[in-house]
């Protein structure tokens, strides 16, 4: 059985780079589904190489600064929507999106599949909580 859902925000990967980006799961089929990465591109996979979205406080990330293609190490601070602010490990600091983030895939591994993030402020939430404990948002539902 698949804990997946349609609208779900997925970690997905894009090239055989080890790392995982985020995506909108858009199509759902029996052990495959179509996600759209929030850069823009679109891709068919199987559901064992996703995983749900976990862009959120605590999580290490690599950001694509400003879109220019150079990937820095950070940790995700605090997250409002689709935004992110990035504590880097060279001590900088900055607002960005999840769009520009990637997780390398070693750090989703532990992440159980029935668990989904909150859509507003990124907070892990089980299956079973209608509301995020953390700022009172709707689970998000496909």
């Amino acid at each position: 059985m698949s804990h997946f859902e349609l609208g779900d925000e997925v970690m997905a990967p894009w090239a055989n780079d080890g790392f995982l980006y985020p995506a909108i799961l858009v199509e759902l089929s029996p052990g495959h589904a179509h996600v759209a990465f929030l850069d823009g591109d679109e891709a068919s996979l199987g559901l064992k190489s996703m995983r749900q979205g976990v862009i959120g406080p605590g999580l290490g990330v690599q950001v694509n600064w400003k879109g220019r293609g150079k990937y820095y190490a950070g940790t995700v601070h605090k997250r409002c929507g689709q935004a992110v602010f990035i504590h880097y490990q060279d001590g900088s600091k900055e607002w960005t999106t999840t769009a520009q983030c990637r997780v390398h895939i070693e750090v989703t591994l532990g992440i159980d599949e029935s668990t989904r993030a909150c859509a507003y402020c990124g907070r892990i939430m089980s299956t079973e909580e209608p509301l995020c404990k953390s700022c009172g948002a709707p689970r998000r539902k496909g």
